[in-house]
């Protein structure tokens, strides 16, 4: 019962570096959008907040050493084939920046890090105003402190190198003030004009590792906590995005590679570039809600592909970034094995079958209407809920012959996709679940047939230990007879075992008959299943009492870990 492997592009490991705080949270997710990637979590400190978003989490040395430091990368990078290195934080960009040609030389790998030149021309504040000044793009005059007079205030003090969230900032207002700022001067702050009236524009963009460029996304930061940005609105940038465009084509010219976030203030003098960072920002998630994925673009780039470069407007969208609970168990459970559903779980079911749509209207196309049309009487059937009839559906609301309702049966059932639509986190989510050596089944319901058609499309069978058709049992979900011929396959007893599925009461009451220890009930945004969490609880408490809800495959590796 054991679907042969088939061959296919396996994830691609992407590692965040210091990315497990706040900082790396906007890398994780916009990775997780990006079909394919096994996402790595690098990080010095214990129980990291964005843990739930990786596949794998591995503790490096404190950057203070940097010999220790650069040997355990290095043999991360060597043991889980890392392809891409992002840094989440200032902390690390100066170490990499020497060692990325050593890390591309031995392992192959890109280090999204601009060259020492850019650190040197643009990475101190003064001498990015001095850029700024050479390519005509309009900033803020710089004051000295030591010949500045009331008549100069108020005045901005920032730290020359770029400092998270705007903390370590001085406002000086009045003439005590300026005196105490002399007698502190250690001059290694930059001091404009203080603006009391101004909005901020955020502008974000990618350099890939051949110097392409990516869209600019404008965003205005509508509202600030702690000095970061919680609320953004899109903007038209106009003059400022060409400003933008313009700092990106000199950085790309001499080695800037990687996310940039290049901020101004529009004051009545007019909009006046303040400052540039040569890394992601906390809020450069803004992005994604626009359609630009500037982590999917440098992937792009790093492994050999042609980077997406549509343009992305962020116009009519606001972001907010509320801090999001997730609640997973605290006890000393651990598995020794998972078994999947298939449909919905693993893959979308739903444009599978408009997949397979698309086939049949390519093999009959002369006697059916556009492509498009056809297309999207599919989808309505589909999501109206007449997933086993939906052809019939199709047939009537196109005003089709029903004597090409056979053909169209037979085609349809044979045509077979050469991809599947996987999720974004399931290639990732395997391959490091099996690294850390669990055991991994998939126990499938509907025709056997259709079934290995799209496994044979999807390529994940090398990544389990066994496949269960449950109809060549006789025996569908919520019948508990598959997950327990799995677990007999991989000698595993049923109280160490997991069911990953997306239906409760399907997937969950057979991990319930088999006397699994968990049932993970993962929520696909768009899947057929719509059950309700509320009615579980309160109908059926004692499958609420094995269930952990999860939103991401990812999550497994925090949920499954001896405590």
């Amino acid at each position: 019962m054991t679907a042969s492997p088939a061959r296919r592009p396996s994830a691609v490991a992407v590692l965040i570096l210091s990315g497990g705080g706040f900082q790396g949270l906007g890398i994780a997710r916009a990775l997780g959008g990006v079909p394919d990637v096994r996402i790595v979590l690098a990080d010095n400190g214990a129980q990291p907040l964005t843990g739930l978003l990786a596949d794998d989490v591995v503790r490096l040395p404190d950057l203070a050493d940097v010999e220790a430091f650069m040997r355990a990368l290095r043999e991360t990078c060597r043991r889980l084939e890392v392809r891409l290195i992002m840094p989440a934080t200032e902390h690390e960009l100066a170490i990499l920046a020497g060692a990325s040609p050593r890390l591309e030389r031995e392992l192959g790998l890109k280090v999204a890090v601009s060259a020492p030149e850019v650190f040197e021309r643009f990475g101190d504040r003064a001498a990015l105003l001095d850029e700024l000044g050479r390519l005509a793009v309009p900033r803020p005059p710089t004051v000295s402190l030591a010949s500045a007079g009331e008549a100069d205030l108020p005045l901005l003090g920032r730290p020359r190198r770029s400092s998270w969230g705007g903390r370590s900032h001085v406002v000086v207002r009045t003439a005590d003030e300026l005196a105490a700022a002399r007698r502190d001067d250690r001059g290694d702050r930059l001091w404009t004009p203080f603006y009391e009236e101004f909005d901020e524009l955020s502008l974000d963009f990618a350099i890939g590792f051949d110097g392409e460029l990516s869209p600019v996304v404008v965003r205005e930061r509508v509202r600030t906590s702690g000095g970061f940005c919680v609320v953004a609105a899109g903007r038209d940038g106009g003059e400022v995005e060409e400003y933008a465009r313009r700092v990106a084509a000199e950085l790309a010219r001499t080695g800037g590679r990687g996310l940039f976030n290049l901020q101004f203030l529009l004051t009545s003098e007019g909009p006046l570039a303040s400052d540039l960072n040569l890394r992601f920002g906390t809020s450069g998630v803004f992005p994604l809600g626009v359609g630009a994925n500037f982590m999917q673009f440098l992937l792009d780039s790093a492994t050999g592909r042609s980077p997406a470069a549509r343009p992305a407007t962020g116009r009519g969208v606001r972001m907010y970034r509320p801090l999001v609970e997730r609640f997973l168990p605290d006890d000393s459970l651990a598995l020794d094995g998972l078994v999947f559903d298939l449909d919905d779980t693993l893959l979308d079911q739903k444009a599978w079958i408009v997949g397979k749509l698309e086939l049949l209207w390519q093999a009959m196309a002369d006697e059916l209407p556009p492509l498009e049309i056809f297309r999207r009487a599919g989808w309505e059937a589909i999501e109206n809920g007449e997933q086993a009839v939906t052809l019939d559906s199709m047939i009537s609301r196109l005003g089709l012959s029903t004597e090409l309702r056979e053909r169209m049966i037979d085609t349809y059932r044979a045509a077979a996709p050469k991809s599947a639509p996987l999720y974004a986190d399931v290639r990732g989510a395997l391959a490091a679940l099996r690294a850390r050596g669990l055991k991994l089944a998939l126990v499938t319901d509907n025709p056997p047939e259709s079934q290995r058609q799209k496994l044979e499309a999807a390529g994940i069978t090398s990544a389990l230990d066994c496949v269960v058709f449950t109809r060549e049992m006789g025996a569908e979900k919520p019948d508990p007879a598959g997950v327990r011929h799995a677990a007999e396959i991989l000698a595993i007893p049923p109280a160490r075992l997991g069911l990953v599925g997306d239906h409760p009461l399907r997937d969950g009451e057979a991990a319930l008959a088999a006397d699994l220890g968990r049932f993970f009930w993962i929520e696909r945004p768009g899947s057929f299943a719509s059950v309700s969490p509320t009615l579980v609880r309160d109908l059926r408490p004692e499958l609420w009492a094995v269930t952990v809800r999860i939103r991401d495959l990812r999550e497994l590796q925090e949920a499954v870990r001896p405590r």
